[in-house]
């Protein structure tokens, strides 16, 4: 009886970490798809895709009058047992933030050390859209820029 139930208990445990760990791998999903956001200034897209079960690609841009005026490589990669995010604006060096909180359809990840932004949070509103902001010091003042976009496939 004590050997059923501790197999019981150690199965239990690996059905367990097995959920957690799939939810893990579909907790991006959401975001998978293009998104735009229009502003005043031009227009922001980002577009992700699945590339394997621990990486998504992206593509950040700023159109304005039909020109490309920025982009960035994106990834959200699963590193070492971490989730990070890894961004190559305008063909510089990729910079890593660290995914510190994910919660209530939220995802902040973080790199204390880069000169700006600090903090990119990924926010999924109730409406199926998405709010990206950057934040920290920027020239040693406070700094925050939102970006909100709706999905558009």
């Amino acid at each position: 009886m004590k050997k059923l139930f501790l197999l019981a208990l150690l199965m239990g445990l690996n059905f367990g970490a097995l959920a957690q760990n799939e939810k893990e791998l579909n907790q991006f999903d959401w975001l998978l798809g293009q998104w735009k956001g229009e502003t005043e200034q031009g227009i922001f897209y980002e577009q992700w895709e699945e590339t394997d079960h621990n990486t998504l690609m992206g593509l950040g841009s700023f159109v304005k009058a039909g020109d490309t005026l920025f982009q960035e490589k994106l990834r959200i990669q699963k590193i070492a047992g971490y989730w990070c995010y890894i961004a190559s604006p305008g063909g510089k060096p990729p910079v890593l933030f660290t995914l510190v909180s994910a919660k209530n359809n939220q995802w902040v990840f973080e790199n204390q050390e880069h000169d700006f932004p600090q903090t990119i949070t990924y926010t999924q509103k109730t409406d199926g859209s998405l709010l990206a902001v950057t934040e920290g010091n920027k020239d040693g003042q406070p700094a925050r820029q939102e970006f909100a976009f709706k999905k558009e496939y």
